[in-house]
Formats: structure tokens, C-alpha cells, sequence
């Protein structure tokens, strides 16, 4: 007679990314402090550093959504930063 055993949700294994969500999280935080020139890039560097780490590991899904995030971070962070470039230099000369 075959034995079935039963686990319940504590004794099942559930593998976590934890660098990659942070990176995630992080790279969210980027987004919205885009327009600060320096915090922007700051927060950028961390989120993307965390999501490339957390590629390496499994499960992915955290770690490519903060990847992904963090390079639209670093686009709004450029183009913010050109904007303010561009409108220092038009008030100073």
C-alpha cells in the first residue's frame, strides 16, 4: 500500500530572493526620487547593483522587475538631470 504524506504550507520550502527584492524596492524608491539629481543617482546605483546580484539567484522575477525599473530610473535621472543642465546655462549665460 502506498504511503502519501501530507505537508502543510510550514514544512514546504519556499525559495526567496531577498537582494533581488530589495533591488527591487530600491529601484522603485529611484523612480520616484528621479528628479533629485543626487539622490536620484545614488538610489539608482544601489537598485541596480542589488537587481544584477539577484539575477544570479532563483527565483528571478523580483530581481529582472528591479532591473528593469532601474534602467527606466537611470533614463528619467539622465533626462532630468539635461533639463536642469540645460536650464542652468540658459539662466547663466
Amino acid at each position: 500500500m502506498e504511503q502519501i504524506q501530507k505537508t502543510n504550507g510550514a514544512d514546504a520550502q519556499v525559495q526567496k530572493n531577498v537582494i533581488g527584492l530589495v533591488g527591487m524596492v530600491i529601484a522603485i524608491v529611484a523612480l520616484v526620487f528621479s528628479m533629485v539629481p543626487v539622490l536620484g543617482w545614488i538610489l539608482w546605483f544601489f537598485g541596480e547593483l542589488f537587481s544584477v546580484i539577484g539575477l544570479f539567484k532563483k527565483p528571478r522575477t523580483c530581481a529582472v522587475i528591479g532591473f528593469i525599473l532601474s534602467l527606466m530610473g537611470l533614463i528619467l535621472t539622465l533626462l532630468m538631470g539635461g533639463l536642469l543642465g540645460s536650464i542652468i546655462k540658459s539662466l547663466l549665460f
